[in-house]
């Protein structure tokens, strides 16, 4: 985030399980902590709750999400000024983005809410002995040790709504590098929200002001108390066609107790199961020249780069897959409705504003038909992403 740094690449990121990992060649590759803070807002937020929409407590139950940030530096950049110059721009920036450093907290009526205290954001430094140079001779493709390149999340702390929002790591690489890895709960802010956020530090750290403050309030998405009650039973929500779904009933007569430290049990043991399958993982990074891209969206009539690609890339998975033909297969895609709602919102609008789309076919169609068929499928699915769903 200096002016005389250079953005290298940034991506998200699943959490993964290991705190020490193994390098590709076979070399142990530790991630050293040498110290964690509490970055506050430069001016202590008011004290206020925040309502959460429904579009925010969605995500309250998933994990949060990882992404980096590489900038290759000048050697004469020292690190220790680096950091201090990057906590009082982070300081600065939350006096507008305060809900970040606030925390999850259930409200009277049970319903989670932010509590907009100056708890801060959690900020770690770390060092890696791994030269910068050998990330960008290999385009900052993954590596096993990027991971640990973002702050870990306590579970327990998780359950007890007492972690923070966001978390913040600067590892420093040898050569002149460093990652900016950021962890954010879900629950508080979308892609377009967070990048929004990333760059308003970076111009902040440059010593410019901020030209358009975010707006906080979600009451947009809060219905009114005389609004008629919205009421569908699990079978009209569940669609048909997924293969597998099951209805669960609530079992009356047993204690509270008992099924919440069950479950408590249960999500312990799941998500122990989510991280082992997600260190299993095999990533690969696959590219697209523009002029394939150009080729895929004229071969697709597609009406964007990001249809035809996805057209491309849902029949190729199922291709390689070897899904059976009769199987009905699935393409799920997240949209930013901020331009969909009436009134519609500002892209300052900061929060979740993601509706799902899903598009659907068999595997025989897919794979058979033209690409043309694949692309308008998930058209349909994105113009599904309306006011009235």
């Amino acid at each position: 985030m200096q002016t005389s740094g250079e953005l290298i690449q940034f991506f998200p990121l699943s959490t993964a399980l290991q705190h020490t990992v193994m390098a590709e060649q076979g070399a142990e590759t530790v991630v050293k902590v040498r110290r964690t803070s509490m970055v506050k807002p430069a001016i202590p937020p008011p004290a206020k709750t925040l309502f959460l929409s429904n579009l925010d407590l969605f995500w309250i139950r998933f994990d949060s999400v990882q992404v980096f940030f590489f900038y290759k530096l000048s050697l004469v950049i020292e690190y220790t000024p680096l950091i201090q110059g990057l906590k009082k721009s982070l300081s600065s920036i939350l006096v507008y983005f305060y809900p970040l450093a606030g925390r999850l907290k259930n409200g009277e009526a049970g319903r989670a809410e932010i509590d907009c205290t100056d708890g801060g954001v959690e900020f770690k430094e770390a060092s890696i002995s791994v030269p910068f140079e050998e990330l960008e001779k290999d385009r900052f493709l993954r590596k096993p040790f990027y991971p640990k390149l973002a702050p870990e999340v306590d579970p327990s702390a998780c359950e007890k709504y007492s972690r923070p929002l966001v978390s913040i790591q600067v590892t420093a690489f040898d050569g002149g590098g460093i990652c900016i890895g950021t962890r954010v709960h879900h629950v508080i802010a979308d892609g377009t929200s967070f990048y929004y956020f990333m760059k308003s530090w970076v111009e902040c750290t440059r010593g410019l002001p901020i030209v358009k403050p975010p707006q906080h309030d979600r009451t947009v998405f809060k219905r009114e108390e005389n609004s008629p009650s919205i009421s569908y039973k699990a079978h009209d929500i569940v669609s048909v066609g997924i293969k597998g779904a099951k209805i669960f009933k609530f079992v009356p007569g047993e204690s509270q107790s008992k099924h919440k430290m069950t479950s408590v049990r249960e999500n312990e043991g799941k998500r122990a199961d989510s991280l082992q399958k997600r260190a299993d993982l095999i990533c690969s990074t696959f590219c697209f020249k523009e002029e394939r891209i150009q080729e895929l969206e004229k071969g697709s009539r597609a009406s964007s780069s990001f249809v035809a690609v996805a057209a491309h890339f849902w029949r190729c998975v199922m291709r390689a897959r070897e899904v059976p033909l009769e199987e009905a297969v699935y393409f799920l895609v997240m949209v930013d409705c901020r331009g969909r709602v009436k009134p519609r919102l500002l892209p300052i609008y900061f929060g979740n504003c993601i509706s799902l789309g899903l598009a659907q076919t068999t595997a025989h169609t897919l794979i058979n038909a033209d690409i043309s068929f694949a692309a308008d499928v998930i058209q349909q699915a994105i113009s599904s992403c309306t006011e009235e769903a």
